[in-house]
Formats: C-alpha cells, structure tokens, sequence
C-alpha cells in the first residue's frame, strides 16, 4: 500500500463563507503514480481506477474508521470488477 504522505498527495477541505459552501479537495500525485504503475493497465483502465482511488481517498476522509475503507465497483462490461482501499493511516491500494 501507498500512503498519502508527499506534498503532492493530499485532501484538503475549504469553506466559502460568503456563498454558504463547504468541500474537500482530493490530489494525488505521486501516491496514485505508485499503485498504477505497479499495473500494467490500458491507460482507460488506469484513468478509471485512478478516479475510483481518488473518490474512495476523498470519501474515506469524511468519517472517522479504525481499518480499511473499501470501495468496489462491479459490471458486466469491458471492466468487470475494481477495487479501492484507503486505511485510517492512509495507506492506499487499487486493483481492477
């Protein structure tokens, strides 16, 4: 697993106070750059798993959780299956 360490790789949430909005920003660099290229995956497959490691980064920084959160995806298309884990250290993980 990766961890979300690097000054390139971060979540970050923000407040526009004037418009009433709250969010978080997601950026992985270097983090995503480890697990993808441990794959050789079709750079479609790469860009999607890249997505779903993203949202499951930005997804797992919501809740409070001791362990793995785990988000997967199952289809009947080209792509049947990925996988995403972000544990509570902030590790990462990916796989389709």
């Amino acid at each position: 697993m990766t961890g979300i360490a690097a000054k390139d790789d971060f979540v970050r949430t923000f407040r526009l106070d004037a418009a009433g909005v709250r969010g978080r920003q997601v950026r992985l660099g270097s983090a995503l750059n480890t697990v993808l290229e441990q794959h050789d995956y079709p750079d479609p497959v790469s860009r999607l798993l890249g997505e779903l490691i993203a949202l499951s980064a930005l997804l797992a920084s919501t809740i409070k959780y001791d362990g793995v959160f785990t988000v997967q995806t199952r289809g009947d298309g080209p792509l049947g299956m990925m996988v995403a884990d972000v544990t509570s250290a902030g590790a990462l993980r990916g796989y389709a």
